[in-house]
């Protein structure tokens, strides 16, 4: 009412007032505008870094596997020298123990090698005794009954 008594310089009056009045409710929309996006921006915010904490969380449980499996290896080599070691003082045990037996075995070879011999002579010198002097049963034996 005022503003129809002040003549034109009141409808202008009117005019900016109801212009302040719009742009105050469209700077109030935009205000909640904005407000939503930055609700949701540090929603996604929240959300990123809880994905980084699990994206973490994660390469932390590979690195402990990672080092079991480590320390698993080193202990296999580990386990592996020991049995190369140990296959090959078996192997040179075995390798003394077959020394050993062709060292007990040579005088007996050559002990029983002897005593055949001198078995083949005696049974000659008894063939050809039975034989008879003349008569001769064997080179072999032979020339054991002659003597």
């Amino acid at each position: 009412m005022e503003a129809a008594r002040a003549g034109d310089a009141g409808k202008g009056f009117v005019v900016v007032v109801s212009k302040v009045k719009n742009l105050a409710g469209e700077t109030a929309k935009a205000t909640e505008r904005i407000s939503t996006q930055i609700t949701e921006f540090q929603s996604a915010k929240n959300e990123f870094v809880a994905a980084i904490h699990g994206i973490i969380s994660i390469i932390r449980k590979i690195n402990n596997v990672e080092t079991s499996i480590t320390l698993a290896v080193e202990e296999q080599g580990v386990a592996t020298q020991e049995i190369t070691h140990n296959v090959e003082q078996a192997a040179m045990g075995t390798n003394d123990v077959t020394i050993n037996i062709t060292v007990v075995n040579q005088p007996t070879q050559e002990a029983g090698a002897g005593a055949g011999a001198g078995a083949g002579a005696g049974a000659g010198a008894g063939a050809g005794a039975g034989a008879g002097a003349g008569a001769g049963a064997g080179a072999g034996a032979g020339a054991g009954a002659g003597a």
